[in-house]
C-alpha cells in the first residue's frame, strides 16, 4: 500500500482510531468491530490504558502527525482490516501510540 495514497484515503473512522491510539499511548483496545474493512467503535468497545506506578513518566518519542500515518505498523493494521472485511479485533495492543499486535475473530459465513 502506498503511504502517500493511504494518507489521502483515510476514512473518518480510521482517523478516529489512529487519534485514539496516539492518545492511549500504551494499552489495549478490545472488541473493535470491523465492518466492510472499516474500524467501528461500538458502545461495547473497551479501551484499557496501561499505567506505570512509582516510575518516571515515559520519555518516549511522540510521533508527529505527518509521520504517524506512514508508519509500517499503521499501514499493516489498516491492510489487515481491509483484508478481514468483517469481524472483530478482540484485542489491539498499542505501544507508544502505535498498533503492536492484534487478535482477530474472523466471521465464517456458511456456503449453502
Amino acid at each position: 500500500m502506498n503511504p502517500a495514497k493511504l494518507r489521502i484515503q483515510l476514512s473518518h473512522s480510521e482517523q478516529f482510531l489512529l487519534q485514539l491510539m496516539k492518545e492511549l499511548r500504551y494499552g489495549k483496545i478490545e472488541g473493535l468491530a470491523i465492518c466492510d474493512g472499516e474500524p467501528v467503535i461500538e458502545p461495547t468497545t473497551k479501551v484499557l490504558r496501561d499505567v506505570k506506578l512509582f516510575s518516571d513518566p515515559e520519555k518516549t518519542l511522540i510521533i508527529p502527525d505527518r509521520d504517524y500515518r506512514d508508519k509500517v505498523q499503521v499501514t499493516e493494521m489498516l491492510r489487515q482490516f481491509h483484508r478481514l472485511h468483517y469481524g472483530i479485533v478482540e484485542t489491539l495492543e498499542v505501544h507508544n501510540g502505535l498498533p503492536f499486535r492484534m487478535q482477530i475473530v474472523q466471521m465464517i459465513r456458511a456456503v449453502v
